[in-house]
């Protein structure tokens, strides 16, 4: 699990982290013990069934996934083993008692909770996003045609026989910026049908042993009430002994569940991208107004929009390096090489997979097999990223885009010249303009790939 509510919570966090606790340094004032870390004497492991998936309807307990990204994703950013009493409390108030799940999220706490924060985010706020920006890009386009919105620079424009001094607008731009970072932002305030959610801190109470004991000998039952397993994967999650178990539990109690493999860093990469156009787009309309004000500030301009491409370049190659490393482990996957703080937890577990799988040989063949299959195509380059990301990627150009359209309009240029140019630069902006960044994506992937098999050689 790697979580911070069962066993699971930071049970399975560092030897470090665990010895920092039983040495009770750097503890926030009246923060207790840390709620996985339990002594021998006040739990025995050993009498734990974690096969048992008759889970009580009084301890089963979800939260609606938009809950969990308000504040900032306030729940994923701050670890259950730095909280108080009175933080874990307000976590445990956040869920209610349920009948059955949607989701169960698996995850770690090795992994920093603002990438996870930030995928949950993207990956459910983007149709929200989309609205947003539609609607604030069509406000602005109708503003602009009215005459409420001014034009306020000129720019040269030849071609199609219609030589013409045009005055233009960023309205678009401005408005696609604003709106498409405000639907995101806004979207976990917005949620229409919201889907409930175990979490572990949030959904176990880490304050009371007696029912953090209860709830880690149902986890069976909670993986068994949830429709879906989402793993929020990320580098140390098959090397954590409770992530796996999860793993293990939910493909066998649960056969007929979907599980769903969400790389924490494919959203990263997203984001980098999204965030990249918008600055292109910005220079790119930098460049034009700056047009009639000599050549030094077009040389200025075009030196900044490629120096800022070289960043992102090697983020992204980091990122795809990251990516390769993973699926390494993954098809380099042992059972025997998983860490765990106590050596209890790993007999308790290896019984239950052995009573799943027959050996812990076979599920090490399973996760490095059929399991690597799915985990691989999650994460293919090119293919792998959803429809509405590329979207995403395609709204900064559109709306680059739109500001020109608009100015021919509004300048009364011939129907052919709106029409032809229409066409052309609206397709530039949604297929060409997110295709060669996908491609430098791509590039990299394979950078990092090569790289990989020299260094391992």
């Amino acid at each position: 699990m790697g979580h911070a509510a069962s066993t699971c919570c930071a049970k399975d966090e560092t030897p470090d982290a665990v010895e920092d606790i039983h040495a009770g340094s750097n503890r926030p004032s009246g923060a207790t013990t840390q709620p996985a870390v339990l002594s021998d004497a006040a739990i025995t492991w050993q009498s734990i069934d974690l096969t048992h998936s008759g889970s009580s309807l009084s301890l089963l307990r979800g939260i609606f996934l938009c809950k969990t990204l308000r504040g900032g994703g306030s729940v994923w950013r701050r670890k259950p083993a730095n909280l108080t009493d009175e933080q874990l409390s307000v976590n445990f108030a956040l869920s209610e008692p349920v009948r059955s799940l949607d989701v169960f999220l698996s995850h770690t706490w090795l992994t920093p909770g603002r990438w996870k924060f930030l995928s949950l985010l993207v990956r459910y706020g983007w149709p929200t996003m989309l609205v947003a920006w539609a609607s604030g890009t069509a406000l602005s386009c109708l503003f602009t045609l009215l005459g409420v919105l001014p034009l306020f620079y000129e720019w040269e424009f030849r071609g199609m026989d219609f030589p013409e001094v045009m005055s233009m607008g960023f309205w678009a731009t401005l408005a696609g910026v604003a709106s498409s970072a405000g639907g995101l932002l806004l979207s976990p305030y917005m949620c229409g049908k919201d889907r409930r959610c175990f979490l572990d801190c949030t959904c176990i109470d880490q304050t009371d042993e007696a029912r953090m004991q209860e709830g880690i000998r149902n986890i069976g039952g909670f993986l068994q009430s949830a429709e879906e397993l989402h793993v929020l994967w990320s580098a140390p999650y098959l090397t954590r002994l409770w992530c796996v178990f999860e793993l293990a539990a939910y493909h066998k109690l649960n056969p007929s569940g979907k599980i769903t493999i969400a790389p924490v860093f494919v959203e990263a990469i997203v984001c980098l991208l999204f965030m990249y156009l918008h600055v292109a787009s910005w220079l790119f309309v930098a460049l034009r107004i700056s047009s009639t004000g000599g050549t030094l500030w077009i040389w200025i301009l075009l030196a900044c929009m490629a120096g800022s491409f070289f960043p992102l370049m090697h983020a992204c190659r980091h990122i795809c390096s990251y990516k390769r490393v993973m699926l390494a482990n993954l098809g380099n996957f042992d059972f025997e090489n998983l860490a765990c703080a106590h050596e209890c937890d790993r007999a308790i577990i290896r019984e239950a997979i052995v009573r799943w799988y027959g050996s812990v040989d076979a599920f090490s063949e399973f996760v490095r097999g059929p399991f690597c299959k799915v985990v691989h195509d999650s994460v293919k380059t090119p293919g792998g990223m959803p429809l509405g990301y590329v979207l995403m990627l395609a709204t900064p150009g559109l709306n680059t885009a739109l500001d020109f359209c608009l100015s021919l309009l509004r300048t009364n240029a011939p129907v052919e010249a709106v029409w032809t140019y229409s066409a052309v630069i609206l397709a530039l902006a949604v297929l060409v303009y997110p295709a060669v960044f996908g491609c430098g994506l791509y590039a990299c992937d394979r950078w990092a790939r090569d790289w990989w098999a020299v260094l391992k050689n």
